[in-house]
């Protein structure tokens, strides 16, 4: 099966649920209580941090998949 018609598992669904609603989070803290409040500020950090591990995942993802093929 190629690679892109993959269903995504279980990990991925929840950190890009996860990623969503942080940004929107952090999006209602911005408009709100302004870009630099601090607790904008921190869920831009979780979203860093979420993005991040979503991003390494999906890298080791694709190592693995090389070599299983």
């Amino acid at each position: 099966m190629p690679k892109n018609n993959r269903k995504p598992n279980q990990k991925t669904s929840n950190l890009s649920r996860n990623i969503n609603i942080i940004r929107k989070k952090m999006m209602q803290f911005a408009v709100q209580k302004g870009f630099n409040h601090p607790e904008t500020i921190r869920q831009s950090q979780l979203l860093d941090k979420l993005i991040y591990e979503y991003q390494l995942y999906m890298l080791q993802k694709g190592k693995d998949a090389s070599f299983s093929d």
